[in-house]
């Protein structure tokens, strides 16, 4: 089981700082943190779907992902 004094320390730290600029930072050094020593190999990602109607004008489709517009 991974462990880390300093990674919790900025997660607890994180939990009472009421300003979001500085919660933000804290929560980025955790992740650098977690980054460096935890490896990690995704075995599984998630599919987004955007649902439009012709009525709608203006649509642009997310480039990330073109081929998944649901017509209504």
């Amino acid at each position: 089981m991974w462990c880390n004094d300093d990674f919790d320390f900025l997660l607890d730290l994180a939990l009472e700082v009421s300003q979001p600029r500085y919660r933000l930072n804290l929560y980025r050094q955790a992740q650098n943190i977690l980054n460096e020593e935890v490896p990690v190999l995704p075995i599984a990602h998630g599919q987004k779907y955007q649902a439009h109607s012709d009525s709608l004008t203006g649509l642009e489709p997310v480039l990330s992902m073109p081929n998944r517009l649901i017509k209504l």
